[in-house]
């Protein structure tokens, strides 16, 4: 599965085992795409496990997320909006 190299237990930079550089803006991004989906479609579960997980890949992808916590959230929250998901800003 594509996550399990993003287990930060394993590894001391999680963010390196991405090919390029942006791809986890692209990956957590992609999982708040499903969220809108699933959202769309009704299923409140599946959207919100969506976004859990969107969430999960932002905090852990890089070190300095809670150094910088209201910086990288700032975008997180912006694609919720854009998605009509704004319901679920932390």
């Amino acid at each position: 599965m594509l996550i399990t190299f993003l287990l930060d237990d394993l590894y001391d930079d999680p963010a390196e085992q991405y090919l390029w550089d942006g791809m986890q803006t692209f990956h957590w991004g992609f999982h708040q795409c499903i969220a809108a989906c699933y959202k769309k479609l009704g299923n409140k579960k599946e959207c919100e496990k969506s976004i859990a997980e969107a969430y999960r890949l932002i905090s852990v992808v890089w070190k300095d997320f809670e150094e910088n916590k209201d910086q990288y959230m700032k975008y997180f929250n912006q694609y919720l909006r854009d998605y009509d998901l704004a319901e679920y800003i932390r």
